[in-house]
């Protein structure tokens, strides 16, 4: 599977932070939503490794975000920031987007 992106945790984070339109949006979210996130994190880790990297995690996880009104792209940040395996995010956004 070909991975979105390989930079750091800290890089993509950075990038949306610095986005103009998105940055402030994601960061009132992540104050809103930090300990559910981190909850979600901790479930995650606590459970099987059935996937490499944990994109099925993931993608659930996504995926219960999307349907409480969170975008993909704003909870694959959300993910990524409260500690999560970026390349399991990012394969997951993947694969639900298909892109």
């Amino acid at each position: 599977m070909d991975h979105l992106d390989y930079r750091t945790p800290k890089e993509l984070i950075d990038a949306v932070e610095n986005n103009k339109q998105f940055g402030e949006i994601a960061k009132k979210y992540w104050v809103l939503l930090e300990d559910e996130i981190t909850d979600i994190i901790e479930s995650i880790n606590q459970k099987p490794k059935l996937y490499q990297n944990g994109y099925g995690h993931y993608m659930s996880a996504l995926d219960s975000l999307k349907k409480s009104g969170v975008t993909l792209s704003l909870g694959s940040y959300l993910l990524i920031k409260g500690g999560g395996n970026h390349i399991g995010i990012l394969d997951a956004l993947k694969l639900m987007t298909n892109k």
